[in-house]
């Protein structure tokens, strides 16, 4: 497959070719001219527990359990080491077509045509497990801050929801992409790049060997 199967985090996180396969193969089905070219898992401890404090704060309001939601947010792709970082922030929204929050779509394509036009060709998607508690079926153009008891605005299409709150949305996963070819374009292998820590004590003599054997093999590099 055309793209390269990394770790986010320095964190022990794994992902499986099958999920990434899926995941990206989801997002190819409404853009199939697009060219991924890594995956990331993302698992950050600090954004985790705030999530989870903020689901458990729903659940005592909307009196259930909170339904969430796996949508994506399109960005350019340097804004995404922040994002790892500190989460999305609500408070850096420039444009708001349904509300003055985070816009996040279950539609890749969708997400992507209303990026902004500013982060130019090499984008990523980020993935996040999104909370949905009390919500307010809006119209395009909608700009208004969220009403009284009302944490979420979903487009009366289903194809956008807008969230006002920090820790309301938890980073899963990012695919970076481009809509134009990259140059130069030449994908590793994903197969046996899967699981493993970008760290001195995740790399096995084994795979050590494994990796500077497949160098060698693509672009006759000796060590």
């Amino acid at each position: 497959m055309a793209y390269i199967v990394q770790v986010a985090e320095t964190k022990k996180t794994q992902i499986s070719t099958s999920f990434a396969d899926n995941v990206c193969d989801t997002i190819r089905s409404r853009m199939p001219e697009i060219y991924i070219t890594r995956v990331e898992a993302v698992h950050n401890k600090f954004i985790n527990a705030a999530y989870q404090l903020r689901k458990a704060q729903y659940e005592l309001t909307v009196g259930f359990a909170c339904p969430t939601e796996t949508l994506y947010h399109a960005t350019a792709a340097e804004n995404v080491t922040p994002i790892l970082k500190d989460n999305l922030d609500w408070r850096r929204v420039k444009r708001s077509r349904f509300g003055c929050g985070v816009s996040f779509s279950s539609c890749p394509s969708y997400a992507n045509k209303f990026c902004n036009e500013r982060n130019g060709v090499v984008r990523a998607f980020v993935l996040c497990e999104v909370l949905t508690g009390k919500e307010l079926r809006v119209s395009c153009n909608y700009s208004q801050y969220p009403r009284k008891n009302i944490d979420t605005y979903k487009s009366k299409s289903n194809m956008v929801v807008v969230k006002f709150e920090d820790d309301a949305f938890n980073p899963k996963c990012v695919v970076y992409y481009q809509t134009t070819p990259p140059r130069p374009y030449r994908p590793l292998s994903t197969r046996n790049y899967v699981g493993f820590e970008i760290d001195s004590e995740s790399f096995t003599e084994e795979v050590t060997r494994h990796i500077f054997r497949e160098l060698r093999q693509r672009y006759s590099i000796e060590f």
